[in-house]
């Protein structure tokens, strides 16, 4: 090899080298988003019913993070980290809401008033429930100018009807009857009356007395309210954003909402810094390299390969 060949492949290995420092620069200060983590993880498992914060330790650089978890409910979640005023958030979400609308009671001798239960399930009453969920509703504030024993409630959840009340009232209908009470609430489930994640439920009343040859007979209008039920999210929230080593807070406000955190990946700075030198030198791009990196004044890491 003479001297201008040398030259030349010197040439070519400071480029090389000069080009792996600037992706490794890159990937520092996040401007490159790297896929699958190769570094360490913190293990949280934990189970967060209410805004709460936990301390964890950072041990080395890290490039970017990840969070593995599960959010259930319909509220509002926000997951952050914190260290020296700084806050980096890793997964937020707004309370789940939808537009929905209770009428007045129909107008005549029975007047029907849809509402959402006022019992256990539901809370907050607005027809919205996590997947596990139930939300009830009611007829009990309806207005009648009838005999009471000879009502019924006719329910419907989609396309799936039940009654509630007086059994010839429901024959009537010809719902098949389910409780003999007319204003028990209702009570939806996913797979209950056929409820999937988006549901119409109605009512109607009907009284009808049977009384010799006389019959009397009447019905209100329909009235529809909503069910909705909200599926669990799994968390896989990767942040591109480089963290220092030292005390961190996790910091989990929730809202109507549970958060199960199994664990932060961290996508380390020196392992991050190997795999690309290693590759590169296993594909004869050059036979080593000494690689020091500095940030904010201080030397955080220098490492000679090959």
């Amino acid at each position: 090899m003479d001297l201008v060949d040398e030259k030349v492949n010197k040439g070519l290995r400071t480029k090389e080298i000069a080009l792996v420092l600037l992706v490794v620069f890159i990937s520092m200060i996040g401007l490159i988003k790297f896929g699958t983590f190769t570094g360490n993880f913190i293990a949280i498992d934990q189970t967060f019913a209410n805004s709460s914060t936990t301390n964890i330790e950072v041990e080395k650089e890290a490039l970017s993070l990840n969070l593995t978890g599960t959010i259930s409910g319909t509220g509002s979640v926000e997951i952050s980290l914190q260290k020296d005023g700084e806050k980096i958030i890793i997964f937020q979400r707004e309370k789940i809401i939808h537009d929905y609308t209770i009428l007045e009671a129909t107008e005549g001798p029975l007047g029907n008033l849809l509402t959402y239960g006022e019992g256990n399930w539901d809370l907050d009453n607005d027809g919205i429930e996590s997947s596990s969920g139930v939300v009830d509703f009611s007829v009990n504030n309806s207005i009648f100018d009838v005999e009471e024993e000879y009502l019924c409630t006719v329910w419907a959840v989609n396309s799936e009807f039940v009654c509630n009340g007086n059994s010839d009232c429901c024959a009537i209908a010809q719902v098949e009857r389910y409780s003999e009470v007319w204003n028990e609430d209702l009570y939806v489930h996913l797979g209950r009356y056929g409820a999937g994640l988006n549901n119409n439920v109605s009512s109607k009343l009907i009284y009808f007395k049977l009384d010799g040859e006389d019959v009397a007979f009447e019905e209100s209008d329909w009235r529809d309210l909503p069910a909705l039920f909200v599926e669990d999210i799994n968390i896989e929230e990767e942040i591109v954003q480089s963290l220092e080593k030292g005390l961190y807070t996790l910091n989990v406000e929730l809202d109507g909402a549970t958060a199960i955190i199994e664990k932060i990946n961290l996508e380390l700075l020196n392992r991050k810094i190997d795999s690309v030198i290693n590759e590169a030198i296993s594909l004869k791009a050059f036979p080593g390299a000494q690689i020091l990196v500095i940030k904010d004044g201080n030397k955080i890491f220098n490492k000679n390969y090959g």
